[in-house]
């Protein structure tokens, strides 16, 4: 009798066991549906929260077994347990549940990153940002209007600079350097010809100078023209007999060397490190009226000592035609993204050893895939504009694309050495950014206006996964919103466009 009673009181307990299970499971799937969904999900833009639809499936699985599971119980209990005493070991059961369904419910969930904190929306409405750096307990937006730094431990706006009277900031250096970054701004209209050196620690503008007298109707890369190493800031100067790289000092803008551009050649970029200036002019011999052609193309890199400018090597480019795309990927090693408008031209990233010699081609576009290291969104940074790209322990790492598809569900990896692929990763969403972390790799995928962003980790010379990816629960990233690691599994993303749902700086953690 006592083995039997003992069963029946263990049946009610399972029973309440499973109708809390049921209970909780519902609450959680169906809160979060709404919350992080708007109450719908499903489709390639719209991906159900992970784990959700398993949550709901189990709740409804979970009410049957329990109605049935207690139905039974009640019937071999009623002598025993009646009332309120049943009553009391259904909840008895439904409490025992709740931890080991927690558990459980988070393990569906998989792992994630929540929002720690994200900036006001910007203000005025016509500002967009131009690019962005990533400093010691901080990160710096700079929009068209100035530059805004922000904490990166609870967001606070440290400081703001704002861009000088009836100027827009139109250029950023690509890094920073003992605390100090520079920014290129100018008049509508106008060249951006205006340096300024900003200490990133109070906002404080150290000195500004002029870079050359400028060409309005020249197109600028915002990414190119300004870098920083070595207690340097590395310029390059713009304009019909001033087109040169200069270097000047970081402390206070006094010049250090100056370098004239060729006879018909102009400065297209420069990068720095700090053992290497790195220098890519284009040159132009003219345009023949009688046959209505135009004369050669040309373009060469360089690299100089940032100590005195002295050359120490150069190296022609294999280009006829003019330059669609260049980008500066890294000085040190040398590697150039280099793509002609002529489509019969060089299209590919270019690695360069230190006498200057070629030792890899990567093709941009090939039979199994094509490089996606430029991105084809409408927004994103001027001064950043390869997100999905990056030079790291002796690899080229990008974004890419396969045959058939629109967009680049994958990694690949190449070797600067010669240019050999040596691994590639595959994804569920499309990668959308790109960075270094240390000597591993993170990167984010999901869709351009999809609800989901997922944070995965690759082992940077392998690139095998570390983990099956963390969702980014709240965040909101346009398509080209830039990622800065920022330390102690803290992750900071950038948007170009602040100004609605898609807030100008977020962090997860």
């Amino acid at each position: 009798m006592r083995g039997r009673n003992f069963a029946s009181a263990a049946l009610t307990v399972a029973g309440g066991a499973v109708v809390g299970l049921a209970v909780m499971y519902h609450l959680l799937g169906w809160t979060v549906l709404v919350i992080e969904s708007g109450g719908g999900c499903g489709g390639r833009y719209s991906p159900c929260p992970r784990g959700i639809g398993t949550a709901i499936l189990l709740a409804f699985a979970f009410t049957v077994a329990g109605a049935l599971l207690l139905q039974k119980a009640r019937e071999a209990t009623e002598r025993l347990l009646r009332g309120h005493r049943f009553t009391a070991v259904v909840l008895a059961g439904a409490v025992l549940a709740v931890w080991p369904g927690w558990l459980g419910y988070q393990w569906l969930r998989g792992p994630h990153a929540e929002l720690v904190w994200q900036a006001a929306a910007d203000r005025p409405s016509s500002v967009r940002g131009v690019g962005n750096w990533g400093v010691d307990g901080a990160v710096v937006r700079g929009r068209t209007d100035g530059l805004t730094s922000y904490a990166v431990g609870d967001g606070a706006e440290r400081w703001n600079l704002p861009a000088p009277a009836r100027e827009s900031v139109c250029r950023m250096s690509r890094g920073t350097a003992d605390g100090t970054g520079l920014v290129g701004s100018g008049r509508h209209g106008k060249p951006c010809a205006t340096v300024t050196a900003v200490d990133l620690e109070t906002g404080r503008a150290l000195w500004t100078e002029r870079a050359g007298k400028g060409d309005p109707h020249r197109n600028y890369d915002a990414a190119a023209g300004l870098a920083v190493a070595g207690g340097l800031a590395v310029v390059a100067e713009t304009g019909a007999g001033t087109e040169a790289v200069t270097a000047l000092s970081l402390e206070d803008g006094s010049r250090a060397w100056s370098r004239k551009a060729g006879r018909g050649c102009s400065v297209s970029g420069v990068h720095a490190s700090d053992s290497r200036v790195l220098v890519v002019s284009s040159c132009f011999d003219g345009h023949d009226y009688a046959t209505d052609q135009d004369d050669e193309r040309t373009a060469d890199a360089a690299a100089l000592d940032p100590r005195t400018g002295k050359q120490q090597w150069r190296a022609v480019l294999p280009v006829e035609s003019t330059l669609e795309n260049l980008s500066l990927l890294s000085a040190d090693p040398a590697v150039l993204l280099v793509d002609e408008e002529d489509e019969r031209g060089t299209a590919a990233v270019l690695a360069l050893d230190d006498s200057g010699r070629t030792t890899a081609t990567i093709p941009l576009a090939g039979r199994t895939e094509s490089l996606s290291a430029l991105p084809e969104w409408t927004t994103g940074f001027p001064a950043r504009p390869v997100l999905r790209a990056v030079v790291h322990d002796g690899l080229f790492a990008t974004a890419v694309t396969a045959p058939g598809d629109d967009e680049p569900y994958g990694v690949a990896a190449y070797l600067l050495a010669d240019g050999r692929r040596v691994w590639g990763t595959e994804f569920e969403e499309p990668v959308r950014s790109l960075a270094v972390r240390g000597d591993e790799l993170a990167l984010v995928t999901g869709h351009e206006y999809g609800d989901r962003s997922l944070l995965h980790i690759l082992e940077g010379r392998t690139g095998i996964r570390r983990d099956e990816g963390v969702v980014l629960r709240g965040a909101k990233l346009e398509g080209g919103a830039e990622h800065l690691p920022a330390g102690k599994g803290m992750h900071v993303f950038v948007n170009s466009d602040g100004t609605g749902d898609h807030r100008p700086a977020l962090a997860l953690r």
